[in-house]
C-alpha cells in the first residue's frame, strides 16, 4: 500500500478472549454524591453481567458490550470485591495498587477498576497498566473505554479539533456505548483486517455492510474501504441503527448521530513517543453528518465519495480517486471461462493486448484490444482447438502481432498453432512430436531465436521433457 502519513503504532496486545477484571468498590464517606445503596456489590454485579433496558426491553451490560462489539472475540470475568471505604476526594486510579495490586495479580486477575459514587467525567485508566476508574453514573460505554485503555493500549480518539472528532460513531471517543470504528475493531482484534478493503483504484464500486451488523460481512461486501491518497488514508464505512449501541439505550438514546456512509481520515498519531504496543490514532471525521443515498463528498485530497443507493444492513458507494493506481474492471466483450481459468495476455503495440484461454467447452478463443479502445470484433475460436474446459493456452508473440500457441488437449496430446484471428491460423493445430501430458495441463514455452521454442512438461508418469523446434510457417 501507498500514500498517507506515517501508520499508528501497530497493537501487540489486541483485546481478545477473557480478561478477568477485580471491580472494587470505593466509599468515600464525605465526597459520595449519595448514599452507599445496601446492595452495592449487587449492582455493580449487574451492571456487568444483565443491564436491562426498558426502553429495548434487552441487555446492555459491560459484559454484553463487549461481546458484542467483539463479535465474541473478547469477553470479560467481572469479579465485584468488598466495598473499601477510603474518605477522600481526589482517587487515582492505582491508589490502591500498593495494597492490592500484586494479590490480585496472584489471582489471575488481568485488571483492576476502582468504582465510586460521585460525579461523571471521572472515568480514567492506565493504558497498558493495571488500573482503571469510574463512577456508577457513568455508562457502560464509560467503563469499555477505560478497561480498553488499561487491556489493549489503545488512546481516546479525541481531540481538541471537535468539530472533526468521530464523536459517537467510536465508543473510544464519545464513551457513549456506540460501536467501534471498522478501524479500531481491527486494532483491538475484532475484526479481521480482511473486512477492510484496501482501494487504489481511480474509480471502483463497493457494497458495504453494516458495522453494527454481525461480522464478517457475507459474500461480495465489505465492512470498511479504505483508500489510498496522495495525502492520508481515508476510511468509508456504513453505521445504521441495527442493534442496542448504534441503535441507542438509557445510557445513550439517540445510539449514532445519525446513519449512512461515513468517511475519516487517518492522519497519524497523536503521540510519536508512545509506548510500544499503545495505539494512540489520530483520526478526522469528513462527514459530520452520515451520506445518505444521493449524497457525496469530496475530499481535499479530490477524492469524492458518492453513496449510490441504500441496501438492506448497508449501503452502495462508488469511489473516484485522482490519484489511484487501477483502472477500473470492465468486461472483455462478454468472454467466458471458467470459474478462475487462466487467462492468457501478450503485449501488442499501442498498449493494446492479444488474450487467449479455453472456454466452458474447451473451445480455444482469442480476442485483441484494450478497455478504453474496445476488444475489435471480439472473441474468435482458434481453428477450431480444443482443451478441457477453462485450460491453460501457452502463447508466445511471433512478428507482425502472429502467435505461436501450445495446449494440452482432452486426450493429454500436446499441439500447437500459429497466426493471429485476422489473418487466420494457417494449417490449424499440429501436434508436437508425439508428446503426452495430462488432458488440459500447462505446456510451458519460451522464445529462441528465429522463431524456434523449447517447450517442457510433465508427463502422465511425472517425468519432466522438453523439446524443441520452430513452429508451423503459417
Amino acid at each position: 500500500m501507498t500514500g498517507g502519513a506515517a501508520r499508528p503504532t501497530v497493537n501487540d496486545v489486541p483485546w481478545l478472549g477473557k480478561k478477568r477484571v477485580a471491580f472494587i468498590p470505593v466509599d468515600r464517606p464525605s465526597f459520595n454524591n449519595k448514599p452507599v445503596p445496601p446492595d452495592w456489590k449487587e449492582q455493580i454485579e449487574s451492571r456487568i453481567y444483565f443491564e436491562f433496558d426498558a426502553v429495548r426491553g434487552t441487555d446492555v451490560s459491560l459484559r454484553d458490550y463487549i461481546f458484542t462489539a467483539s463479535q465474541g472475540r473478547a469477553d470479560i470475568e467481572g469479579v465485584v470485591q468488598d466495598v473499601f471505604t477510603l474518605d477522600r476526594k481526589d482517587v487515582p486510579p492505582n491508589f490502591l495498587a500498593s495494597q492490592f495490586e500484586q494479590p490480585l495479580r496472584d489471582q489471575g486477575f488481568d485488571a483492576a477498576a476502582l468504582v465510586m459514587l460521585g460525579g461523571v467525567n471521572a472515568g480514567q485508566g492506565e493504558r497498558l497498566g493495571f488500573w482503571a476508574r469510574f463512577v456508577m453514573d457513568e455508562g457502560v460505554g464509560v467503563w469499555a473505554m477505560e478497561l480498553t485503555h488499561v487491556l489493549a493500549g489503545y488512546a481516546d480518539l479525541y481531540t481538541d479539533d471537535k468539530p472533526n472528532d468521530l464523536n459517537s460513531y467510536d465508543n473510544m471517543d464519545c464513551s457513549c456505548g456506540t460501536h467501534p470504528t471498522a478501524y479500531t475493531k481491527v486494532q483491538l482484534g475484532w475484526l479481521d483486517p480482511s473486512a477492510i478493503t484496501v482501494d487504489s483504484a481511480r474509480s471502483a464500486q463497493y457494497d458495504l455492510h453494516s458495522v453494527g451488523l454481525v461480522q464478517p460481512p457475507p459474500p461480495g461486501r465489505f465492512t470498511a474501504v479504505r483508500i489510498e491518497t496522495s495525502a492520508n488514508p481515508l476510511f468509508v464505512e456504513a453505521r445504521q441503527r441495527v442493534d442496542q449501541y448504534d441503535g441507542g439505550n438509557h445510557w445513550n438514546r439517540l445510539g449514532i448521530a445519525s446513519e449512512g456512509v461515513i468517511v475519516y481520515e487517518l492522519a497519524g498519531v497523536q503521540d510519536p513517543h508512545a509506548a510500544p504496543g499503545v495505539i494512540d490514532p489520530l483520526i478526522r471525521l469528513l462527514t459530520q453528518t452520515a451520506l445518505a443515498p444521493g449524497q457525496s463528498l469530496t475530499s481535499a485530497s479530490g477524492v469524492t465519495v458518492a453513496v449510490t443507493a441504500g441496501l438492506r444492513g448497508g449501503f452502495t458507494v462508488s469511489i473516484d480517486n485522482p490519484t489511484g493506481i487501477w483502472d477500473p474492471w470492465s468486461i472483455v466483450a462478454d468472454g467466458r471461462s471458467m470459474p478462475g481459468a487462466p487467462v492468457t495476455a501478450v503485449a501488442l503495440a499501442n498498449e493494446r493486448f492479444a488474450l487467449f484461454l479455453a472456454d466452458p467447452n474447451g473451445g480455444i478463443y482469442t480476442a485483441s484490444g484494450n478497455a478504453e479502445q474496445g476488444w475489435g470484433d471480439g472473441w474468435s475460436i482458434v481453428a477450431d482447438g480444443r482443451s478441457m474446459p477453462g485450460a491453460p493456452v501457452t502463447a508466445v508473440a511471433l512478428a507482425n502481432e502472429r502467435f505461436a500457441l501450445f495446449l494440452a488437449d482432452p486426450n493429454g496430446g500436446i499441439y500447437t498453432a500459429s497466426g493471429n484471428a485476422e489473418q487466420g491460423w494457417g494449417h490449424g493445430w499440429s501436434i508436437v512430436a508425439d508428446g503426452r501430458s495430462m488432458p488440459g495441463a500447462p505446456v510451458t514455452a519460451v522464445a529462441l531465436a528465429n522463431e524456434r521454442f523449447a517447450l517442457f512438461l510433465a508427463d502422465p508418469n511425472g517425468g519432466i521433457y522438453t523439446t524443441s523446434s520452430r513452429v508451423p510457417v503459417v
